[in-house]
């Protein structure tokens, strides 16, 4: 207890699993504030007020920080398509959901999650998740193409990986540019299905 005047403030000491989220919430702030160049040990502890060496307890490094955090930020976002796509079964409504749930996140979470996917550090645990995580992506949405448009499964391997990077042009027609959101995301999927259609029909 701390007696601040006439009051007395009780202090809450934290469990293990909550410090660690309040360390990993502090390193998503820094990321989206600042870049992931600027997440660092030292500065972390900074920002949560305790001393480096507390940090240390719970993550080896700055890589396995980055890892921890990446992995909870695309954990929840799993959780989240899940629930969002339950029940449906044509590309498009899959499309159009997994997009407002990614935007949704944008708007609650701040643009984490897209600046971990495109960020390329080297060796180490984090690159190593972050590429697979990439490559798990890209073989799913393949798979969906493959499925409801016939399309070789090489050729659909191709059209995942030109879908997903175009959505980093969504992300930025909307948070840069200012354009609708509903509008982009209309945009998107009937870029998608025109495309994936004329595919099918070579």
């Amino acid at each position: 207890m701390t007696k601040v005047g006439t009051t007395i403030v009780r202090r809450t000491r934290l469990s293990r699993d909550e410090r660690r989220e309040l360390f990993l919430d502090i390193a998503a702030r820094i990321v989206v504030e600042h870049g992931v160049e600027a997440l660092t040990m030292e500065g972390l502890a900074a920002e949560a007020g305790v001393s480096k060496a507390l940090g240390y307890r719970y993550f080896t490094n700055r890589d396995d920080l980055l890892a921890a955090l990446f992995e909870r930020e695309t954990r929840r976002y799993d959780q989240r398509i899940n629930e969002r796509t339950s029940g449906l079964s044509s590309f498009e409504d899959r499309i159009r959901a997994m997009l407002e749930t990614y935007l949704d996140t944008v708007t609650e979470r701040g643009n984490v999650l897209t600046i971990l996917m495109q960020a390329r550090l080297g060796g180490g645990a984090f690159e190593q998740r972050r590429r697979e995580r990439n490559r798990y992506v890209e073989d799913y949405f393949a798979a969906l193409i493959h499925e409801e448009f016939g399309v070789p499964a090489a050729t659909a391997l191709v059209a995942s990986s030109v879908f997903l990077t175009g959505t980093l042009g969504l992300i930025t027609a909307w948070l840069d540019r200012g354009l609708p959101r509903d509008e982009v995301t209309a945009t998107f999927v009937e870029l998608c299905s025109a495309s994936l259609r004329g595919l099918a029909s070579r």
